[in-house]
């Protein structure tokens, strides 16, 4: 129950205080048994460089990790960059 809270809340403070900006996936591992897909990307603010990963979001990556250096917006927390969700809706071409 509080990863649930802490989850609601989270998502919350991304929605309401959230900053967008732009991350680029680092990593793809593809679907483990689970179903899952593990992805890591990267992505900067004022100048630092933070990493952040994923797990569960089925991307088209499978021929020779074509995904890799592809980028989506994402929104952070300013008062933690750490704090993140990145949109796989929205690519940045």
């Amino acid at each position: 129950v509080g990863g649930s809270i802490y989850r609601l809340k989270l998502n919350y403070d991304i929605a309401n205080y959230g900053v967008y900006g732009v991350a680029e996936i680092v990593s793809y591992h593809g679907m483990s048994s689970k179903g899952h897909s593990d992805i890591n990307y990267e992505y900067f603010v004022d100048g630092q460089k933070y990493t952040s990963g994923y797990s569960g979001h089925r991307l088209n990556c499978e021929k020779d990790n074509d995904c890799i250096g592809r980028r989506y917006e994402i929104k952070y927390l300013p008062q933690n960059p750490n704090k993140c969700f990145i949109y796989f809706d929205r690519p940045i071409e």
